[in-house]
């Protein structure tokens, strides 16, 4: 009998002995913009290693160098410290390179405290080449996890209908059927709140999905305060001898709504890209802040996201730039951001390719810079202020004319999401994993027209 109770305790206790092993934990220092005291964000990161990096302007390769990526919102702070959570072991950041407007970090670790049993992920450079790319092409090579690594998450993994036999294993896509793809995450201890996987009609397609501009990944999933900076991994073949590859970083949750963004592997690639060629610091003029204990970003161009400055909301959370946040303050925002020192809505944009006019309307946050970026040169932007829009949009959704134009509004117990009655919010122009193939400006023109005719109010019960 003792001997039963024994296996099963260490049954129950077997996988999460090793969740803290692949993973660093991550901590910076705030000063509140409200309230002037000091905050502490924490978040989640992970360590790899490069075998046979060189920079662009070196000679000889280093046999091994050390890698630990986060998010952004968690690293930028004061006083960071990165520690290897199994060990409590405080790494040194010997180097670092930053794209906040991307929430994306990439630290240079000293690696003499480092042992191969801490690496979650390796990366073996190609030889006689100057190392400028991850090379996320899976065929010439990716972030693949270790054997060690690899071999801990597959019991977890095909324990996974046992539910207390893999706590630290959250999913974001199972498998329809075997051999197919399948992504989750791994759960660190310090990680604190509700997590909500997809329904399980998410699991008959994929859940995740591409948004192009902000090149992110989304998924119908509710992560917790702590799990920024977490590594998303895809699983293939599962049910025989799996590859595992880091698919992304854990981003920020949605506000109000169980929708998840991550960090996609193309821009962990491109900021690691930069800091091979030598770059240093921060890739852009993007800083972020804290207000009421959520994290924003701002742009030394007046350009910042909305936060309620008056509003409390807090304890170290983040808002739509982070993990998650108090509804109280939602419905006092008003809709869009501070562009250039101006409140605005959103933009109306008349483009034109192939003498072809593309018209519609955009809604205003940080998605939007990517978006000029790449159709500057065919498209003019009027910006729009709430006053300018048409109410009688929400009459004919059903809703009251005179209702506060916020981003979310309360109706009785349902947050209500009203801002894409009036826009395309390219923060969810989000294309299908499995369609995710590279589309032309034209293409993208068209889908952007066809979503701006299909307006929606999204409600959710909290």
């Amino acid at each position: 009998m003792k001997l039963s109770i024994y296996l099963i305790a260490f049954l129950f206790f077997l996988p999460a002995f090793g969740q803290e092993r692949w993973l660093t934990k991550i901590s910076s220092h705030y000063t509140d913009l409200a309230t002037q005291k000091k905050l502490k964000i924490e978040g989640t990161g992970f360590l790899v290693a490069c075998v046979g990096c060189r920079e662009q302007n070196s000679i000889h390769p280093q046999l091994f160098r050390y890698f630990v990526f986060t998010a952004s919102h968690v690293s930028q702070g004061n006083n960071l410290e990165i520690q290897l959570a199994k060990k409590k072991i405080k790494l040194e950041a010997v180097g670092r390179l930053a794209d906040n407007l991307h929430d994306v970090e990439v630290f240079e670790v000293a690696g003499e405290l480092i042992s191969p049993d801490d690496l979650l992920a390796t990366y073996i450079s190609p030889q006689n080449e100057v190392f400028t790319s991850f090379r996320w092409n899976p065929s010439d090579g990716r972030l693949f996890l270790t054997g060690a690594a690899r071999n801990h998450f597959s019991f977890a993994y095909k324990k996974s209908a046992w539910r207390f036999l893999s706590p630290e294993v959250f999913f974001v896509d199972r498998a329809r059927e075997p051999f197919t793809e399948n992504s989750f995450i791994p759960v660190a201890p310090w990680v604190n709140g509700k997590l909500k996987e997809p329904d399980t009609n998410e699991f008959s397609r994929y859940s995740v999905s591409h948004v192009p501009f902000g090149n992110e990944l989304i998924a119908n999933a509710s992560i917790a305060k702590g799990m920024s900076g977490s590594p998303l991994i895809r699983a293939y073949n599962i049910a025989i001898d799996s590859n595992m590859v880091i698919d992304g970083i854990v981003s920020r949750k949605l506000r109000g709504f169980d929708q998840a963004y991550f960090i996609s592997n193309a821009q962990m690639d491109s900021v690691f890209k930069n800091y091979m060629r030598g770059q240093r610091g921060l890739l852009d003029d993007v800083r972020w802040n804290v207000a009421n204990g959520i994290t924003f970003r701002t742009l030394d161009d007046g350009t910042r996201e909305i936060v309620d400055l008056k509003l409390p909301t807090g304890n170290g959370l983040s808002g739509d730039g982070g993990d998650t946040a108090n509804f109280n303050s939602l419905t006092s925002e008003p809709m869009g951001m501070i562009w250039k020192g101006h409140l605005v809505a959103g933009f109306y944009l008349h483009c034109e390719i192939n003498q072809k006019a593309y018209n519609f309307s955009i809604y205003a946050n940080l998605a939007v810079i990517d978006f000029f970026k790449k159709f500057q040169k065919i498209c003019q932007a009027q910006p729009l202020a709430s006053q300018d829009l048409d109410r009688e949009k929400l009459t004919r959704a059903g809703l009251d004319v005179n209702m506060p134009l916020s981003p979310l509004v309360q109706i009785n117990n349902e947050i209500v999401d009203i801002h894409e009655l009036f826009f395309v919010d390219l923060s969810m122009f989000a294309i299908p994993m499995e369609d995710a193939i590279v589309w032309n400006e034209e293409n993208i023109l068209k889908k952007l027209v066809e979503r701006s005719n299909q307006p929606r109010v999204r409600r959710q019960i909290f």
